[in-house]
């Protein structure tokens, strides 16, 4: 069945445009490219006209249109010139029953190709000594299957590699062993140019910290560790953005001078942006993807990382790699079957931070099954101590507990003088919401919060400056280096007179300080939505669901505000409404997925 959106103004004039390239200005080719405009907007890289085909379609203007029939739909596409196969330039390509905007899908077809094609790429062999030196950074476990060690032979092996895993299973511990592994096993280790990057700016900081700390521990040479860099810079930083315009300055003509690109949370890289970066890959230049598959996808359109872990191919592999894995890794029992893209996708199933008793585990395990009512009971069982539920049911209802919460703990920064530590309470408790409007939204929580505390501390609801304001970056700004979803405090400076400044995390302990008139657009953020809180960790998250049931509520996105916490977790909502949440499947609609099925470039 499709999805109930909504034609609005520029679907509509779009729609209108491609259908006066056609003879008598086709009311079906009017209502297919509208929808693709509409389908595009939703975060999906085409229009499945099957779906769509004999609905009623509403639009803002309180219209309504009937779809015709597929058959129908189909044939008068095919007559209108704006609508190609791809082997023309046509605004429109249609493919099967996908139709899609031109440049989507080349960006579809890009993905497809770098990917059959790196998988296509024949097995290495392992030189001996490059064997002794993964023993030495990849112990052997009393596991039958150490899925770290599997994951660190796959990049070792092959040119393009996904590293999933849900939180806590090492992929960032995984991935700077294999970067040591590779530098120390390089003819030209001096020369081997590695880059690490993630989508976004708070992402950046994670790793650059995290990655920090880890290479301190790793067992090899000090000028291998030294090698490893210590810089992490966002996918738009290291394609380099051109004023004022879509395209990067490395691309196809222009390419990055990396021999090692990783790119961490890559469950966030929509459709465009992955295809722009593997444009910009060297021929010869290895990719590992880290990212947990079953995260949300990002906002923009694609669902790349999903589409490329296809829940066939894991885990199972080629004989090839196999008998590999055996003599190198000792894993036994690997499932054959698969094929290079198999070997491609290594999933790492051992949570060092979640294990089988932990609450947070079992929940996220159960909400990935769809198994809604197991998952609900956890969160009620008071034997589980690291998670909790509250029945919200009213509006009342939230403001009552968020007053008992917050009149009882304030936010950790309250009261702490000195920047650096006020900035590093940040990370201990964050309120969560699925929605942005509404009572139960992110905006309005934000109200309720600064209300209660104003009663507590110097706290003046909806003011630009307030000592101890927690503020959020929605825009990109590259001049003062400052992301959308980073975020910082707003604390008077003890070096500039106590003239209020914005301070932010710089990953390694330390602050920066920027001036108010500097930041870009920004909002508080005591609460912010599940979308803007990936590529973050918090020691206890508040996860707050709306009253009704909405089309932004998914399994994936709950998943993603649950994992978001290293300690504790506490939802809050009707017991309806999460099981209909844990029961609604994400859905992207795109061709990535079947194309790397079949197998088959176009």
């Amino acid at each position: 069945m499709a999805e109930s959106f909504e034609l609005v103004g520029i679907d509509k004039h779009f729609g209108r445009l491609l259908a006066n390239l056609c003879t008598g200005e086709s009311e079906a080719v009017f209502l297919a490219a509208a929808l693709t405009s509409m389908a595009t907007r939703a975060g999906h890289a085409c229009l499945d006209l099957s779906l769509w085909a004999s609905m009623v379609v509403t639009a803002d203007d309180r219209n309504s249109y009937r779809c015709p029939e597929l058959g129908e739909w189909l044939e008068e596409l095919a007559e209108c010139a704006a609508v190609g196969s791809g082997a023309d330039v046509t605004p429109l390509v249609l493919e099967d029953d996908r139709l899609y905007l031109r440049r989507y899908w080349e960006y579809e077809n890009d993905v497809m190709r770098f990917v059959l094609d790196r998988s296509r790429e024949s097995l290495a062999g392992v030189p001996r000594a490059a064997v002794e030196i993964f023993n030495r950074l990849f112990p052997d476990s009393a596991r039958e299957c150490d899925w770290q060690r599997v994951a660190a032979l796959a990049v070792f092996l092959r040119p393009f590699v996904v590293i999933t895993g849900g939180p806590g299973t090492g992929k960032t511990t995984t991935v700077v062993r294999i970067i040591a592994l590779l530098l120390e096993c390089s003819e030209n280790g001096d020369d081997l140019k590695i880059a690490l990057t993630a989508p976004t700016g708070k992402a950046v900081m994670r790793l650059q910290g995290v990655m920090a700390a880890l290479k301190e521990g790793l067992s090899c040479p000090d000028k291998v560790k030294e090698k490893i860099p210590a810089r992490v810079s966002t996918l738009h930083r290291l394609l380099g953005p051109r004023k004022d315009s879509p395209f990067f300055v490395h691309d196809e003509n222009n390419r990055l001078p990396f021999d090692l690109v990783v790119v961490d949370e890559a469950s966030m890289v929509d459709l465009p942006l992955m295809a722009k970066l593997l444009r910009a890959l060297r021929p010869e230049a290895k990719l590992v993807l880290l990212g947990d598959r079953n995260q949300l996808a990002s906002v923009e359109p694609g669902a790349v990382l999903g589409d490329i872990c296809r829940r066939e191919l894991l885990p199972k592999f080629s004989a090839g790699f196999t008998e590999a894995a055996a003599k190198i890794t000792n894993a036994k029992n690997l499932v054959t079957g698969g094929d290079g893209q198999a070997d491609s996708l290594v999933e790492l199933q051992v949570s060092h931070r979640f294990g089988e008793r932990s609450g947070i585990g079992i929940v996220g395990r159960a909400i990935n099954r769809g198994a809604a009512d197991g998952a609900l009971q956890i969160l009620r069982d008071e034997g589980y101590p690291d998670v909790a539920w509250r029945d919200i049911g009213s509006e009342g209802e939230l403001r009552r507990e968020l007053a008992a919460r917050f009149g009882r703990r304030s936010p950790g920064w309250f009261g702490v003088e000195k920047p650096e530590e006020a900035v590093g309470a940040l990370g201990e408790t964050q309120v969560l919401c699925a929605v942005r409007q509404g009572p139960f939204g992110a905006n309005r929580v934000n109200r309720y919060i600064e209300e209660i505390l104003a009663g507590k501390w110097e706290v003046t609801p909806e003011a630009a400056a307030y000592q101890g304001r927690p503020l959020m970056v929605v825009d990109n700004n590259y001049e003062v280096n400052l992301f959308n979803g980073d975020t910082g405090l707003v604390l008077k400076d003890p070096e500039s007179g106590g003239v209020f400044h914005a301070f932010f995390p710089t990953g390694g302990g330390e602050v920066r300080r920027i001036p108010l008139a500097l930041l870009p657009e920004h909002e508080t953020a005591y609460a912010m939505t599940i979308h803007k809180s990936q590529g973050s960790e918090f020691d206890e998250v508040v996860v707050i669901l709306p009253d009704h049931q909405s089309a932004v509520l998914s399994r994936e996105l709950l998943y993603t505000a649950l994992t978001r916490a290293r300690q504790r977790v506490e939802v809050w909502g009707r017991g309806d409404i999460f099981n209909d949440t844990v029961e609604a499947e994400t859905r992207r609609h795109g061709g990535l997925r079947d194309k790397l099925l079949a197998g088959l470039s176009p």
